[in-house]
Parts: C-alpha cells; sequence; structure tokens
C-alpha cells in the first residue's frame, strides 16, 4: 500500500489524483487486485494516460 500511497502523492503533485483514485478504488474493491499490487498500479496509471514505468519509478525514489 506504500508504493499506492506514493503514487498517490506524485498523481496530487501533477493534478490527475482524483482520475487516479477513480481508476484504483474499483479494481480493487470489484477486481479484488490490491491498490498497492500489479495490474493494479500500473492499470491505473495507464488509464490516467501516465506512463507506469516513469510513475512508478518516481514513486520508489521518493521511498529511497
Amino acid at each position: 500500500m506504500e508504493l499506492a500511497n506514493r503514487v498517490a502523492i506524485i498523481a496530487d503533485q501533477q493534478g490527475w489524483l482524483k482520475d487516479y483514485v477513480t481508476e484504483t478504488y474499483p479494481r480493487w474493491m470489484v477486481d479484488g487486485h490490491m491498490a498497492g499490487s500489479e495490474p493494479n498500479l500500473s492499470g491505473s496509471i495507464s488509464s490516467c494516460e501516465h506512463d507506469p514505468e516513469i510513475v512508478l519509478n518516481l514513486a520508489m525514489d521518493a521511498v529511497t
């Protein structure tokens, strides 16, 4: 979940947090893919028209 929260911080800073949350929660609650796991992370980011590799790298860099 920490990685999902870090992605949310990036999404907030870049102005697409609402879209990210709107994509992430149904994938979790309906499809059963936890917010901080794959394929939820990449799918949610992609659906927000952002590159999952770039965003996830930014989020992981923020952890270290």
